[in-house]
């Protein structure tokens, strides 16, 4: 099945302080799903940021269990994961963050790819005419040597 995306930090910062809309029925049932995994678990919408929030009514205050950027089955079983007992969500943030630096690993290697193929094919070349370049050495280390 296909994650669900979040809400993104510009999303939740956009929608800081906005109405927040409480849905109770929606078409594919998502808020009385969310109702049956637990009772406390409500369904709103955040109108300026345009995503969706699950949170948890614990009736001394609101926790925030997820945010999601559609409504649909997909919102009920990332639920269902992140209530569950064997839910971990250090191993989920591994997995993100691993995920992430792939991506940017690959892009990098998109930037800098055919560069450094010239820059080695430049080296293997130079090397393989065995012509030295010039070689500095700065005059501290001359001295140096030159008193042993």
């Amino acid at each position: 099945m296909i994650e669900i995306t979040s809400a993104t930090l510009a999303q939740v910062s956009q929608g800081r302080g906005s109405e927040l809309i409480l849905i109770e029925d929606d078409v594919h049932d998502v808020a009385k799903r969310l109702r049956e995994i637990h009772d406390s678990l409500r369904l709103r919408y955040n109108k300026q940021g345009e995503y969706f929030v699950v949170y948890q009514d614990t009736g001394d205050g609101e926790h925030l269990v997820t945010t999601a950027q559609e409504c649909d089955a997909r919102l009920v079983e990332r639920v269902r994961r992140v209530v569950s007992p064997s839910y971990n969500y250090g191993a989920e943030m591994d997995k993100a963050e691993a995920q992430a630096d792939a991506i940017k690993n690959q892009e990098f290697k998109e930037q800098v790819g055919e560069i450094s193929e010239r820059l080695a094919h430049a080296v293997r070349t130079d090397l393989r005419k065995a012509i030295p370049g010039p070689v500095y050495i700065p005059p501290d280390l001359y001295r140096n040597n030159r008193k042993k």
